[in-house]
C-alpha cells in the first residue's frame, strides 16, 4: 500500500478521543449515618453539644445529602449562632422526609428571626403551620413577632390559642395579660394576672403586674395589696440570696 494510501485510510477513519472518567458518586452509608447521627443525639442530652456537632459531622460525611441530619446540625448551629451563611444554605437546599417539613419552615423562620427580618419570619412561620397547625411553638413566635410588630390582636389571637392548650401555664396566662393591656383591656388582662398570681403565688412579678392592673382601674386598695405582696416576695427573694455561708467545720 503506498504512503498515499495509508493517509486516506487513516483519515477515513473517525479519531476516537479518551472521554474523562465520570466522577465516582459518593459512597453512602446510611448504617453508619444513623449510627452517628443517634450518637449525636445522645451527646446533646448529655450537655456535649461539641461532640454532638462532631457526630452529625460526620453522618453526613457518612451519607451526603440526607437532610434530617442535615436539619440536626442545622438546628444545633442556629441555637449557637454560628456559621450563619452555611445554616442558610442547608436550610436553603434541604429536602426533608414529608413528616419534617414542618420543622424545616421552624428553622427558616428561626434564622429569619436572627437576620433581624420580621416579615420574613412571620411569613414563614405561617408556612410552617400551613404543614402542621398545631405546632405550639411556631404559634407562640407569631405571637410575640406580632406584638412586637404592633400587631396586637394578632397576638392576642396566638396567645388565646396557646392559653386555651395550655391553661395551666402561668407565663402565658402573664403574656396574654399583657397583650389585653395593650389595647386597654383591663378586666381581661386582670382575669389573666390573677390565674397567674393563682398558679405561682410566689412570683413577685406577676403580683407587680396585678397591682398595675389594678391602678389602671382605679382600685386602689386592691392595687396596694398586690404591691405590698410583690415587696415581700422580693425581700425574701433578696434576703435569701444575700444570706451568709454557714461557718467552716475546720
Amino acid at each position: 500500500m503506498s504512503l498515499s494510501m495509508v493517509a486516506l485510510t487513516f483519515c477515513a477513519r473517525p479519531l476516537r478521543v479518551p472521554l474523562p472518567a465520570p466522577a465516582p458518586l459518593p459512597e453512602v452509608d446510611f448504617a453508619k449515618a444513623a449510627t452517628e447521627r443517634d450518637r449525636a443525639k445522645q451527646a446533646e442530652q448529655a450537655g456535649d453539644v461539641d461532640g454532638a456537632r462532631l457526630h452529625l459531622e460526620a453522618a453526613l460525611e457518612a451519607a451526603p445529602g440526607w437532610s434530617e441530619p442535615e436539619l440536626d446540625l442545622a438546628e444545633l448551629l442556629l441555637s449557637r449562632g454560628e456559621e450563619p451563611d452555611r445554616v442558610a444554605a442547608m436550610l436553603a437546599t434541604a429536602e426533608p422526609d414529608p413528616k419534617e417539613a414542618t420543622r424545616l419552615w421552624r428553622l427558616r423562620g428561626i434564622l429569619a428571626e436572627q437576620d433581624g427580618d420580621r416579615a420574613a419570619a412571620v411569613r414563614t412561620y405561617q408556612s410552617a403551620l400551613a404543614c402542621d397547625p398545631a405546632d405550639t411553638f411556631v404559634h407562640a413566635r407569631l405571637a410575640h413577632l406580632f406584638l412586637a410588630g404592633g400587631d396586637t390582636d394578632a397576638a392576642i389571637s396566638e396567645f388565646e390559642w396557646l392559653q386555651e392548650r395550655s391553661p395551666l401555664d402561668a407565663t402565658l396566662h402573664a403574656a396574654l395579660a399583657d397583650a389585653y393591656v395593650r389595647v386597654k383591656r383591663f378586666e381581661d388582662a386582670q382575669q389573666q394576672l390573677a390565674a397567674a398570681v393563682t398558679l405561682d403565688p410566689s412570683n413577685p412579678i406577676f403580683h407587680r403586674r396585678l397591682a398595675n392592673v389594678y391602678d389602671q382601674q382605679g382600685l386602689r386598695k386592691k392595687a396596694a395589696a398586690e404591691h405590698a405582696q410583690a415587696d415581700a416576695l422580693t425581700t425574701a427573694t433578696t434576703t435569701r440570696k444575700m444570706r451568709p455561708l454557714p461557718p467552716s467545720k475546720r
